[in-house]
């Protein structure tokens, strides 16, 4: 991914800044802090999440677990102490999809391929499986012994390892955390007006408790050492991250948001956000580098004509076959998600095509040069459309399957190639052709497959 593809998480130690910062203004000059950074092991990049956490300090702060992409795309668990150099991996933890601790620190737990897994961080026990949750797990949190939280895209409930039971509950939580006292829930989900709002429930009985402000990301909750039941809500919006005063026992924000940090990468469709508190006010966070230029070369890689500036976050790019038209995907901070672009390579005149605060991604060219197609997501999986380039037409949406991302069209105009993730098994792909009102699967792959393509010919 060009956008943000940084290769160290940032970590501060901030118990300082966060236990005293006052409700309107930033620690006063002086104030201690210390910041350092962290580096995955060499080989391996830590990318910003979509929909997942790839990065969470132990609740005592003395621990910073992180998943890092391997050479083959796969992913891998590190432990992080913070008082050593080094980082030490998590044995067989490939496909390491989120991350959460248990309260008192000392397990780490994370989901891979529809199994929720523990890892004891001292003792000498191994792996275990602790049973089922969803292939698409947002983040879970411990809510009692051998009990805990689940929250999914599609499905949220408690899962019961003693007995490895996963039973569905009222509500549907995202990114939730249990706040002191483990009887209320903090979560930040979509209301009713399509908008994402933080807010707190009962654990009991799901009831919601009190709607909080709105938000575009998760928010992590940060006990104050100060005051008795004070503290913070930390969250990012338009690409700062924020740290609003909050009282755990009135369950009320008490003041304005302070902010800590800019240029931090959200993804607003799922909510997830770089960054993690922990409660004695250690803070990690992944600054995004926004560093990638669309423009053409010649075959020696020279630049030839620059589109954009060179401190862009494009995504992908796709050329039109007649050469007049370049589709890309642009990270917009702000609003955290990708939005399309068009470009005219005659006059590097360029135009949003974005509808709305929907993600937008992934366009392919038809071969006549005058449709695309492209994958949209919000608050469902991304699905695939149909736009005119001139924007005469309105969208067509096409048969749906479950997170689609469309990679080419075969050049007779039948056959759009996408890969579509099964719920089913976890992140694998699957690559499937289809011609208008007509579904016709030709590949189902067991394993992970990238980028279908379609052939020269009118078969797939």
């Amino acid at each position: 991914m060009a956008v943000g593809a940084a290769a160290l998480v940032a970590a501060g130690i901030m118990a300082g800044y966060l236990a005293g910062a006052s409700r309107s203004s930033l620690p006063a000059a002086g104030q201690p802090r210390l910041r350092f950074t962290v580096s995955p092991p060499e080989g391996r990049v830590v990318h910003p999440p979509s929909s997942r956490q790839s990065f969470a300090l132990s609740p005592d702060g003395t621990h910073l677990a992180f998943s890092a992409m391997n050479e083959g795309g796969g992913y891998d668990l590190f432990v992080r102490e913070l008082n050593s150099l080094e980082s030490r991996p998590v044995p067989n933890s490939t496909g390491a999809y989120n991350i959460f601790w248990a309260p008192d620190s000392q397990s780490l737990f994370f989901a891979a391929f529809g199994k929720l897994r523990r890892f004891p961080l001292r003792g000498g026990g191994g792996l275990q499986i602790l049973g089922d949750v969803p292939s698409f797990l947002f983040s879970g949190a411990a809510v009692g012994r051998e009990r805990f939280l689940i929250g999914g895209r599609r499905f949220s409930g408690v899962l019961d390892a003693a007995s490895a039971t996963l039973s569905p509950v009222k509500q549907d939580y995202n990114w939730p955390q249990l706040l002191p006292g483990g009887r209320h829930v903090l979560d930040a989900t979509f209301g009713s007006n399509g908008r994402r709002r933080a807010r707190i429930t009962r654990l009991e009985d799901g009831a919601v408790v009190r709607e909080l402000m709105e938000v575009q990301s998760r928010v992590e909750f940060a006990p104050s050492g100060s005051r008795a039941g004070g503290g913070y809500l930390l969250y990012v919006q338009a690409g700062n991250l924020l740290a609003q005063p909050f009282d755990s026992s009135a369950m009320r924000t008490t003041g304005n948001p302070v902010p800590i940090a800019n240029g931090i990468y959200l993804f607003s469709p799922t909510g997830a956000a770089d960054f993690s508190v922990s409660q004695t006010g250690v803070l990690a966070y992944q600054p995004l580098r926004l560093r990638s230029q669309l423009a053409g070369v010649d075959r020696q890689g020279r630049v030839l004509d620059a589109l954009t500036p060179g401190s862009w976050g494009l995504r992908s790019a796709r050329l039109s076959p007649d050469g007049r038209s370049v589709a890309t995907s642009i990270y917009d901070l702000e609003r955290g998600v990708v939005r399309l672009w068009l470009f005219e390579t005659a006059t590097k005149a360029g135009r949003q095509m974005a509808v709305g605060d929907m993600l937008e991604d992934s366009a392919v060219w038809s071969p006549d040069s005058r449709p695309l197609v492209f994958g949209r997501a919000r608050e469902v999986p991304s699905r695939l459309f149909l736009r005119d380039a001139a924007g005469s037409q309105p969208d067509e949406a096409l048969p749906e399957a479950f997170f689609q991302t469309p990679t080419d069209w075969s050049a007779d105009g039948r056959f759009v190639a996408y890969g579509a993730t099964d719920p089913g098994s976890g992140p694998r792909r699957r690559s499937s052709p289809f011609r208008p009102q007509r579904v016709r699967r030709s590949i189902a792959s067991s394993v992970s497959t990238f980028r279908p393509t379609a052939s020269g010919s009118s078969s797939p």
